[in-house]
Protein backbone atom coordinates (compact mmCIF):
# COMPACT_ATOMS: atom_id res chain seq x y z
CA UNK A 1 0.00 0.00 0.00
CA UNK A 2 1.39 3.16 -0.85
CA UNK A 3 1.47 6.32 1.67
CA UNK A 4 -0.39 9.35 1.41
CA UNK A 5 1.19 12.46 2.33
CA UNK A 6 -0.23 16.00 3.18
CA UNK A 7 -0.23 18.38 0.96
CA UNK A 8 2.76 20.42 1.13
CA UNK A 9 1.53 23.72 0.92
CA UNK A 10 -0.97 22.70 2.81
CA UNK A 11 1.42 21.30 5.47
CA UNK A 12 3.50 24.40 5.47
CA UNK A 13 0.27 26.70 5.97
CA UNK A 14 -0.44 24.31 8.99
CA UNK A 15 2.56 24.11 10.76
CA UNK A 16 2.53 28.60 10.62
CA UNK A 17 -1.23 28.64 12.17
CA UNK A 18 0.61 26.01 14.99
CA UNK A 19 2.88 28.36 15.57
CA UNK A 20 1.66 31.75 14.77
CA UNK A 21 -2.49 31.40 14.73
CA UNK A 22 -4.73 32.82 17.64
CA UNK A 23 -6.06 29.78 20.03
CA UNK A 24 -9.17 29.24 17.98
CA UNK A 25 -7.16 29.00 14.81
CA UNK A 26 -5.02 26.35 16.19
CA UNK A 27 -7.73 24.39 17.34
CA UNK A 28 -8.94 24.43 13.72
CA UNK A 29 -5.70 23.08 12.37
CA UNK A 30 -5.21 20.67 14.90
CA UNK A 31 -8.13 19.39 14.18
CA UNK A 32 -7.59 19.07 10.68
CA UNK A 33 -4.30 17.29 11.08
CA UNK A 34 -6.27 14.88 13.21
CA UNK A 35 -8.81 14.47 10.24
CA UNK A 36 -6.50 13.89 7.57
CA UNK A 37 -4.33 11.55 9.54
CA UNK A 38 -7.86 9.28 10.07
CA UNK A 39 -8.28 9.05 6.48
CA UNK A 40 -4.93 7.45 5.66
CA UNK A 41 -2.89 10.99 5.62
CA UNK A 42 0.32 11.22 6.64
CA UNK A 43 2.78 14.41 6.97
CA UNK A 44 6.17 14.57 5.20
CA UNK A 45 8.19 15.48 8.16
CA UNK A 46 6.84 14.07 11.45
CA UNK A 47 9.44 16.22 13.37
CA UNK A 48 8.55 19.93 12.04
CA UNK A 49 4.85 19.36 12.86
CA UNK A 50 5.30 17.28 16.45
CA UNK A 51 7.37 19.84 17.85
CA UNK A 52 4.85 22.72 16.91
CA UNK A 53 2.59 20.02 18.79
CA UNK A 54 4.32 19.45 21.56
CA UNK A 55 4.60 23.04 21.81
CA UNK A 56 0.82 23.92 22.25
CA UNK A 57 0.67 20.95 25.44
CA UNK A 58 1.62 24.33 27.33
CA UNK A 59 -1.39 26.48 25.78
CA UNK A 60 -3.55 27.92 28.40
CA UNK A 61 -6.26 26.40 26.27
CA UNK A 62 -7.84 23.89 27.13
CA UNK A 63 -9.17 23.15 23.93
CA UNK A 64 -5.99 23.52 22.38
CA UNK A 65 -4.41 21.11 24.77
CA UNK A 66 -6.92 18.38 24.22
CA UNK A 67 -6.64 18.53 20.28
CA UNK A 68 -2.95 18.52 20.72
CA UNK A 69 -3.00 15.33 22.85
CA UNK A 70 -5.66 13.72 19.96
CA UNK A 71 -3.36 15.34 17.21
CA UNK A 72 0.07 13.65 18.92
CA UNK A 73 -1.87 10.33 19.83
CA UNK A 74 -2.50 9.86 16.06
CA UNK A 75 1.05 11.49 14.57
CA UNK A 76 2.70 9.20 17.35
CA UNK A 77 1.64 5.36 15.56
CA UNK A 78 4.36 6.67 12.72
CA UNK A 79 8.65 7.65 14.40
CA UNK A 80 6.94 8.78 18.07
CA UNK A 81 9.29 7.90 20.50
CA UNK A 82 11.30 11.52 19.63
CA UNK A 83 7.93 12.61 21.91
CA UNK A 84 7.77 10.54 24.51
CA UNK A 85 9.73 12.74 26.86
CA UNK A 86 7.42 15.39 26.22
CA UNK A 87 4.32 13.87 26.13
CA UNK A 88 5.22 12.09 29.70
CA UNK A 89 6.03 15.85 31.30
CA UNK A 90 2.52 16.73 29.71
CA UNK A 91 0.83 13.87 31.61
CA UNK A 92 2.34 14.76 34.87
CA UNK A 93 1.10 18.11 34.16
CA UNK A 94 -2.62 17.10 33.61
CA UNK A 95 -2.70 14.91 36.61
CA UNK A 96 -5.55 17.31 38.04
CA UNK A 97 -7.56 17.09 35.34
CA UNK A 98 -9.37 14.24 34.45
CA UNK A 99 -10.02 14.35 31.33
CA UNK A 100 -7.05 16.28 29.71
CA UNK A 101 -4.95 13.07 31.90
CA UNK A 102 -7.21 10.78 29.63
CA UNK A 103 -6.28 12.10 26.40
CA UNK A 104 -2.60 12.95 27.56
CA UNK A 105 -2.50 8.85 28.78
CA UNK A 106 -3.74 7.95 25.25
CA UNK A 107 -0.82 9.58 23.47
CA UNK A 108 1.52 8.14 25.61
CA UNK A 109 0.55 4.70 24.55
CA UNK A 110 0.87 5.66 20.98
CA UNK A 111 4.36 7.46 21.13
CA UNK A 112 6.32 4.89 23.53
CA UNK A 113 4.30 1.79 21.07
CA UNK A 114 5.40 0.02 24.16
CA UNK A 115 2.37 -1.27 26.84
CA UNK A 116 4.73 -2.54 29.35
CA UNK A 117 7.04 0.59 29.38
CA UNK A 118 3.75 3.08 29.42
CA UNK A 119 2.10 1.62 32.42
CA UNK A 120 5.74 1.25 34.55
CA UNK A 121 5.36 5.07 33.93
CA UNK A 122 1.75 5.39 34.99
CA UNK A 123 2.17 3.23 38.06
CA UNK A 124 5.26 5.05 39.12
CA UNK A 125 3.13 8.20 39.12
CA UNK A 126 0.03 6.78 40.51
CA UNK A 127 -2.11 7.35 37.69
CA UNK A 128 -4.55 4.24 37.48
CA UNK A 129 -5.53 2.26 34.12
CA UNK A 130 -9.56 2.26 34.59
CA UNK A 131 -12.13 4.39 34.06
CA UNK A 132 -12.27 7.23 30.50
CA UNK A 133 -8.20 6.70 30.63
CA UNK A 134 -9.13 2.90 29.86
CA UNK A 135 -11.35 3.69 27.21
CA UNK A 136 -8.91 6.80 25.75
CA UNK A 137 -6.12 4.56 25.91
CA UNK A 138 -7.65 1.32 24.02
CA UNK A 139 -7.02 2.63 20.53
CA UNK A 140 -3.02 2.47 20.72
CA UNK A 141 -2.67 -0.28 23.62
CA UNK A 142 -3.90 -3.93 23.00
CA UNK A 143 -3.50 -4.58 26.88
CA UNK A 144 -6.21 -1.85 27.35
CA UNK A 145 -8.48 -2.62 24.35
CA UNK A 146 -8.44 -6.66 25.65
CA UNK A 147 -9.10 -5.40 29.40
CA UNK A 148 -11.83 -2.93 28.28
CA UNK A 149 -13.88 -5.68 26.29
CA UNK A 150 -13.60 -7.92 29.77
CA UNK A 151 -15.23 -4.85 31.47
CA UNK A 152 -17.87 -3.56 28.85
CA UNK A 153 -18.88 -0.32 28.82
CA UNK A 154 -22.79 0.07 29.22
CA UNK A 155 -24.10 3.06 27.84
CA UNK A 156 -27.25 3.39 30.51
CA UNK A 157 -24.71 3.56 33.78
CA UNK A 158 -21.50 4.95 32.03
CA UNK A 159 -20.10 8.26 33.23
CA UNK A 160 -19.97 10.76 31.36
CA UNK A 161 -15.84 10.70 30.94
CA UNK A 162 -16.20 7.05 29.31
CA UNK A 163 -19.06 8.11 27.12
CA UNK A 164 -17.32 11.02 25.83
CA UNK A 165 -14.14 8.79 25.16
CA UNK A 166 -16.52 5.53 23.82
CA UNK A 167 -17.84 7.92 21.16
CA UNK A 168 -14.84 8.86 19.98
CA UNK A 169 -13.55 5.62 19.47
CA UNK A 170 -16.65 5.22 17.37
CA UNK A 171 -15.83 7.86 15.20
CA UNK A 172 -12.30 7.05 14.22
CA UNK A 173 -13.34 3.02 13.80
CA UNK A 174 -11.33 1.64 16.83
CA UNK A 175 -14.43 0.03 18.81
CA UNK A 176 -12.91 -3.16 20.54
CA UNK A 177 -15.47 -5.74 19.17
CA UNK A 178 -17.83 -6.48 21.93
CA UNK A 179 -16.88 -3.87 23.75
CA UNK A 180 -20.77 -2.40 24.45
CA UNK A 181 -23.12 -4.47 26.34
CA UNK A 182 -25.20 -6.68 24.35
CA UNK A 183 -28.48 -4.42 24.73
CA UNK A 184 -27.10 -1.81 22.02
CA UNK A 185 -26.03 -2.46 18.81
CA UNK A 186 -22.95 -0.54 17.83
CA UNK A 187 -25.24 1.98 15.27
CA UNK A 188 -27.54 2.69 18.16
CA UNK A 189 -24.62 3.92 20.45
CA UNK A 190 -24.30 6.69 18.58
CA UNK A 191 -28.30 7.70 18.15
CA UNK A 192 -28.62 7.00 22.31
CA UNK A 193 -25.57 9.43 22.81
CA UNK A 194 -26.95 11.73 21.10
CA UNK A 195 -30.01 12.34 23.07
CA UNK A 196 -27.20 12.26 26.13
CA UNK A 197 -27.97 14.58 28.65
CA UNK A 198 -24.14 15.59 28.70
CA UNK A 199 -23.26 18.39 26.28
CA UNK A 200 -20.09 16.82 25.68
CA UNK A 201 -20.98 13.57 25.03
CA UNK A 202 -23.78 14.92 22.63
CA UNK A 203 -20.80 16.87 20.95
CA UNK A 204 -18.29 13.86 20.60
CA UNK A 205 -21.19 11.46 19.54
CA UNK A 206 -22.27 13.93 17.06
CA UNK A 207 -18.64 14.53 16.07
CA UNK A 208 -18.37 10.53 15.51
CA UNK A 209 -20.25 10.61 13.25
CA UNK A 210 -18.84 13.29 10.54
CA UNK A 211 -15.75 11.58 11.15
CA UNK A 212 -17.19 7.74 10.95
CA UNK A 213 -17.85 7.08 6.88
CA UNK A 214 -19.91 4.29 7.66
CA UNK A 215 -22.11 6.75 9.65
CA UNK A 216 -24.49 9.26 8.20
CA UNK A 217 -27.08 11.90 9.11
CA UNK A 218 -29.48 9.42 9.26
CA UNK A 219 -27.59 7.63 12.58
CA UNK A 220 -28.04 11.08 14.81
CA UNK A 221 -31.01 9.71 16.84
CA UNK A 222 -32.28 13.70 16.25
CA UNK A 223 -34.22 15.87 13.94
CA UNK A 224 -32.35 18.07 12.04
CA UNK A 225 -35.41 20.65 11.78
CA UNK A 226 -34.77 20.66 15.28
CA UNK A 227 -31.26 21.97 14.91
CA UNK A 228 -31.51 25.24 17.18
CA UNK A 229 -33.22 23.96 20.05
CA UNK A 230 -29.66 22.16 20.93
CA UNK A 231 -26.21 23.20 22.63
CA UNK A 232 -23.96 25.66 20.52
CA UNK A 233 -21.62 22.89 20.79
CA UNK A 234 -23.57 20.09 19.68
CA UNK A 235 -24.87 22.12 17.03
CA UNK A 236 -22.16 23.33 15.59
CA UNK A 237 -21.19 19.46 14.62
CA UNK A 238 -24.82 18.80 13.05
CA UNK A 239 -24.05 21.58 11.10
CA UNK A 240 -20.99 20.63 10.02
CA UNK A 241 -22.02 17.39 9.44
CA UNK A 242 -24.95 18.57 7.47
CA UNK A 243 -22.30 20.78 5.52
CA UNK A 244 -20.32 18.02 4.72
CA UNK A 245 -22.35 15.86 2.44
CA UNK A 246 -23.12 17.91 -0.82
CA UNK A 247 -26.76 15.50 -0.91
CA UNK A 248 -27.06 16.76 2.67
CA UNK A 249 -26.14 19.94 2.10
CA UNK A 250 -28.38 20.59 -0.78
CA UNK A 251 -31.32 19.33 1.20
CA UNK A 252 -30.83 21.60 4.18
CA UNK A 253 -29.75 24.10 2.11
CA UNK A 254 -32.03 26.58 4.03
CA UNK A 255 -30.74 25.20 7.46
CA UNK A 256 -27.28 26.05 6.27
CA UNK A 257 -28.18 29.88 4.82
CA UNK A 258 -29.81 29.91 8.86
CA UNK A 259 -26.51 29.44 10.25
CA UNK A 260 -23.85 31.10 8.08
CA UNK A 261 -25.85 33.70 9.92
CA UNK A 262 -25.61 32.79 13.10
CA UNK A 263 -23.93 35.36 15.95
CA UNK A 264 -22.21 32.17 16.85
CA UNK A 265 -18.60 32.21 15.53
CA UNK A 266 -18.14 28.36 16.42
CA UNK A 267 -21.30 27.55 14.29
CA UNK A 268 -20.23 29.95 10.93
CA UNK A 269 -16.75 28.27 11.23
CA UNK A 270 -18.27 24.78 11.37
CA UNK A 271 -19.88 25.30 8.91
CA UNK A 272 -17.26 26.58 6.35
CA UNK A 273 -15.06 23.65 7.35
CA UNK A 274 -17.76 21.61 6.68
CA UNK A 275 -18.24 23.15 2.69
CA UNK A 276 -14.32 22.30 2.36
CA UNK A 277 -14.63 19.15 0.31
CA UNK A 278 -18.84 19.82 -0.53
CA UNK A 279 -20.68 21.60 -3.31
CA UNK A 280 -24.28 21.43 -5.21
CA UNK A 281 -25.41 23.97 -7.52
CA UNK A 282 -27.12 27.00 -6.05
CA UNK A 283 -24.49 26.78 -3.24
CA UNK A 284 -22.89 29.67 -4.19
CA UNK A 285 -26.23 31.81 -3.40
CA UNK A 286 -25.33 31.50 0.26
CA UNK A 287 -21.13 31.35 0.48
CA UNK A 288 -21.12 34.49 -1.98
CA UNK A 289 -23.17 37.09 0.23
CA UNK A 290 -21.40 35.13 3.17
CA UNK A 291 -17.73 36.02 2.20
CA UNK A 292 -18.87 39.25 1.62
CA UNK A 293 -20.28 39.99 5.19
CA UNK A 294 -17.83 37.90 7.18
CA UNK A 295 -15.86 39.82 9.15
CA UNK A 296 -13.99 36.97 11.02
CA UNK A 297 -10.38 36.53 9.30
CA UNK A 298 -10.28 32.75 9.64
CA UNK A 299 -13.83 32.11 8.49
CA UNK A 300 -13.02 33.88 5.51
CA UNK A 301 -10.35 31.64 4.72
CA UNK A 302 -12.11 28.49 5.50
CA UNK A 303 -14.55 30.05 2.53
CA UNK A 304 -12.03 30.79 0.44
CA UNK A 305 -10.79 27.26 0.08
CA UNK A 306 -14.07 25.89 -0.67
CA UNK A 307 -13.98 28.30 -3.46
CA UNK A 308 -10.66 27.33 -4.28
CA UNK A 309 -11.65 23.77 -4.42
CA UNK A 310 -14.70 24.27 -6.81
CA UNK A 311 -13.32 27.34 -8.49
CA UNK A 312 -14.68 25.24 -11.62
CA UNK A 313 -18.20 25.22 -10.59
CA UNK A 314 -18.25 29.25 -10.65
CA UNK A 315 -17.33 31.56 -11.94
CA UNK A 316 -17.50 34.19 -9.27
CA UNK A 317 -15.58 31.60 -6.97
CA UNK A 318 -12.25 31.89 -9.44
CA UNK A 319 -12.45 35.67 -9.22
CA UNK A 320 -12.87 36.36 -5.26
CA UNK A 321 -9.95 33.32 -5.11
CA UNK A 322 -7.43 35.14 -7.93
CA UNK A 323 -8.37 38.34 -6.10
CA UNK A 324 -7.47 37.03 -2.95
CA UNK A 325 -4.80 35.57 -4.58
CA UNK A 326 -3.43 38.82 -6.02
CA UNK A 327 -3.99 40.88 -2.70
CA UNK A 328 -1.95 38.12 -0.52
CA UNK A 329 2.06 38.93 -0.67
CA UNK A 330 4.74 36.99 -2.16
CA UNK A 331 5.26 33.46 -0.55
CA UNK A 332 2.74 33.93 2.15
CA UNK A 333 0.66 31.80 4.38
CA UNK A 334 -2.34 32.72 2.32
CA UNK A 335 -0.87 31.97 -0.64
CA UNK A 336 -0.25 28.56 0.35
CA UNK A 337 -3.68 27.92 1.38
CA UNK A 338 -5.34 29.17 -1.59
CA UNK A 339 -2.93 26.58 -3.72
CA UNK A 340 -3.38 23.48 -1.43
CA UNK A 341 -6.47 24.10 -2.12
CA UNK A 342 -6.81 24.33 -5.65
CA UNK A 343 -4.20 21.84 -6.17
CA UNK A 344 -6.37 20.06 -8.62
CA UNK A 345 -8.36 22.32 -10.22
CA UNK A 346 -7.87 24.62 -13.55
CA UNK A 347 -7.01 27.84 -11.81
CA UNK A 348 -3.96 26.65 -9.79
CA UNK A 349 -1.38 26.90 -12.80
CA UNK A 350 -3.00 30.19 -13.25
CA UNK A 351 -1.77 30.95 -9.62
CA UNK A 352 2.02 29.17 -10.05
CA UNK A 353 2.02 32.11 -12.81
CA UNK A 354 1.18 34.87 -10.96
CA UNK A 355 3.61 34.29 -8.17
CA UNK A 356 6.67 34.32 -10.57
CA UNK A 357 5.90 37.80 -11.32
CA UNK A 358 6.69 40.53 -9.71
CA UNK A 359 2.76 42.26 -8.24
CA UNK A 360 3.24 45.37 -10.31
CA UNK A 361 3.87 43.53 -13.66
CA UNK A 362 0.38 41.58 -13.39
CA UNK A 363 -1.88 44.73 -14.42
CA UNK A 364 0.25 46.16 -16.91
CA UNK A 365 -1.04 47.58 -20.56
CA UNK A 366 0.58 44.87 -22.06
CA UNK A 367 3.75 46.51 -23.50
CA UNK A 368 6.32 44.15 -21.45
CA UNK A 369 5.75 40.65 -22.73
CA UNK A 370 5.03 39.59 -19.24
CA UNK A 371 1.62 37.93 -17.59
CA UNK A 372 -1.26 39.91 -17.79
CA UNK A 373 -4.42 39.08 -15.64
CA UNK A 374 -7.67 40.78 -17.07
CA UNK A 375 -11.83 41.25 -16.33
CA UNK A 376 -13.31 39.99 -19.55
CA UNK A 377 -16.77 42.09 -18.74
CA UNK A 378 -18.87 39.35 -21.02
CA UNK A 379 -18.12 36.04 -19.41
CA UNK A 380 -17.10 37.58 -15.87
CA UNK A 381 -13.61 35.05 -15.84
CA UNK A 382 -9.95 35.77 -15.52
CA UNK A 383 -8.60 35.42 -18.46
CA UNK A 384 -4.60 35.31 -18.65
CA UNK A 385 -2.77 36.99 -21.77
CA UNK A 386 1.03 35.64 -22.02
CA UNK A 387 1.60 36.64 -25.61
CA UNK A 388 3.16 40.62 -24.60
CA UNK A 389 0.18 42.04 -27.52
CA UNK A 390 -2.51 44.52 -26.06
CA UNK A 391 -5.54 42.70 -25.48
CA UNK A 392 -8.06 43.79 -28.13
CA UNK A 393 -11.78 44.71 -26.88
CA UNK A 394 -10.68 46.72 -23.61
CA UNK A 395 -12.94 49.24 -22.84
CA UNK A 396 -12.06 52.44 -21.35
CA UNK A 397 -13.26 51.16 -18.16
CA UNK A 398 -11.54 48.17 -18.10
CA UNK A 399 -8.29 50.27 -18.76
CA UNK A 400 -8.99 52.40 -15.71
CA UNK A 401 -9.74 49.27 -13.15
CA UNK A 402 -6.35 47.23 -14.38
CA UNK A 403 -4.66 50.54 -13.33
CA UNK A 404 -5.79 51.07 -10.41
CA UNK A 405 -5.47 47.58 -9.36
CA UNK A 406 -1.99 48.32 -9.87
CA UNK A 407 -2.11 51.46 -8.10
CA UNK A 408 -3.46 49.79 -4.70
CA UNK A 409 -1.08 47.34 -4.78
CA UNK A 410 1.29 49.39 -4.40
CA UNK A 411 -0.22 50.67 -0.47
CA UNK A 412 2.30 49.33 2.00
CA UNK A 413 -0.76 49.00 4.34
CA UNK A 414 -2.47 45.79 4.11
CA UNK A 415 -5.23 47.00 5.90
CA UNK A 416 -6.07 49.83 3.60
CA UNK A 417 -4.85 47.59 0.58
CA UNK A 418 -6.50 44.70 0.81
CA UNK A 419 -10.57 45.93 1.12
CA UNK A 420 -9.20 48.63 -1.65
CA UNK A 421 -8.67 45.68 -4.02
CA UNK A 422 -12.11 43.99 -2.95
CA UNK A 423 -13.86 47.26 -3.50
CA UNK A 424 -12.74 48.02 -6.94
CA UNK A 425 -13.82 44.34 -8.20
CA UNK A 426 -17.48 45.00 -6.64
CA UNK A 427 -17.61 48.07 -8.16
CA UNK A 428 -16.39 46.69 -11.57
CA UNK A 429 -19.13 43.79 -11.16
CA UNK A 430 -22.03 46.37 -10.42
CA UNK A 431 -24.65 48.36 -12.27
CA UNK A 432 -23.70 51.32 -11.83
CA UNK A 433 -23.43 53.79 -14.77
CA UNK A 434 -19.70 54.10 -16.20
CA UNK A 435 -19.45 58.23 -15.15
CA UNK A 436 -20.50 56.67 -11.34
CA UNK A 437 -17.97 53.93 -11.56
CA UNK A 438 -15.28 56.17 -13.51
CA UNK A 439 -15.40 58.62 -10.49
CA UNK A 440 -15.33 55.97 -7.63
CA UNK A 441 -12.07 54.52 -9.18
CA UNK A 442 -10.45 57.97 -9.69
CA UNK A 443 -11.02 58.45 -6.10
CA UNK A 444 -9.20 54.88 -5.41
CA UNK A 445 -6.27 56.26 -7.54
CA UNK A 446 -6.04 59.26 -5.92
CA UNK A 447 -6.25 57.62 -2.46
CA UNK A 448 -3.80 54.75 -3.72
CA UNK A 449 -1.02 57.00 -4.36
CA UNK A 450 -1.16 59.25 -0.93
CA UNK A 451 -3.41 57.24 1.01
CA UNK A 452 -4.43 59.80 3.54
CA UNK A 453 -7.86 59.55 6.18
CA UNK A 454 -9.28 62.74 4.21
CA UNK A 455 -8.95 60.93 0.81
CA UNK A 456 -10.68 57.46 2.01
CA UNK A 457 -13.84 59.42 3.93
CA UNK A 458 -14.18 61.18 0.70
CA UNK A 459 -14.23 57.88 -1.09
CA UNK A 460 -16.87 56.66 1.25
CA UNK A 461 -19.10 59.79 0.71
CA UNK A 462 -18.86 59.48 -3.37
CA UNK A 463 -19.62 55.65 -2.91
CA UNK A 464 -22.54 56.38 -0.90
CA UNK A 465 -23.90 59.29 -3.73
CA UNK A 466 -23.71 57.29 -6.57
CA UNK A 467 -25.11 53.68 -4.61
CA UNK A 468 -22.47 51.33 -4.47
CA UNK A 469 -22.05 52.09 -0.65
CA UNK A 470 -24.84 49.63 0.27
CA UNK A 471 -23.27 46.68 -2.22
CA UNK A 472 -20.04 46.90 -0.34
CA UNK A 473 -20.28 45.14 3.04
CA UNK A 474 -17.46 44.96 5.64
CA UNK A 475 -14.96 46.21 2.91
CA UNK A 476 -16.54 49.13 3.70
CA UNK A 477 -16.38 48.79 7.38
CA UNK A 478 -12.82 48.12 6.72
CA UNK A 479 -12.37 51.20 5.13
CA UNK A 480 -13.79 53.33 7.40
CA UNK A 481 -12.11 51.83 10.17
CA UNK A 482 -8.68 52.44 8.53
CA UNK A 483 -9.81 56.22 7.88
CA UNK A 484 -10.68 56.82 11.65
CA UNK A 485 -7.47 55.19 13.17
CA UNK A 486 -9.36 51.93 14.36
CA UNK A 487 -7.34 48.78 14.38
CA UNK A 488 -8.93 45.71 12.87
Amino acid sequence: MSLVFFDPNGQKYTLHMLLHGSDEQKEVHLEKICSLINKGFIPRNNQGIGVAITGLFQSSSKRVRRWAFNAMALLGQRHGRQFVSAVENAVKQSMDDPILLAYAVAALFSVTSDDVQTFKFLKDNGIPVEGALLVASARFSRECATDLVKKKIDIDTADEAVLQNAAILVGVEKVPEGVFSDRHPYKAVIGKLNNHDDKLVQQYSVWAISENPHLAVSDLGVKVIDIESFRPNVKKWIYRLLASDADNASRNRDILSMGSNDDDIDIRQNIASGLAESYFPELENIVLPWFANENEQEIRAQLLEHMATFSGKCNEYENSVMLAYQTAGQESPQRMRLEAAAKQTEIYPKMKRVALQHEATLFSNGNTGGLFMIDNSTTNQFSINGDGNQVSGITQATNLKDVTIKNVQKIEDAELREPLAELVQIIGNSEAADDAKKQALDEINDLAQTPTPEKANKLLKTLKVIGILGNAGIVIGKIAAWANGIPL
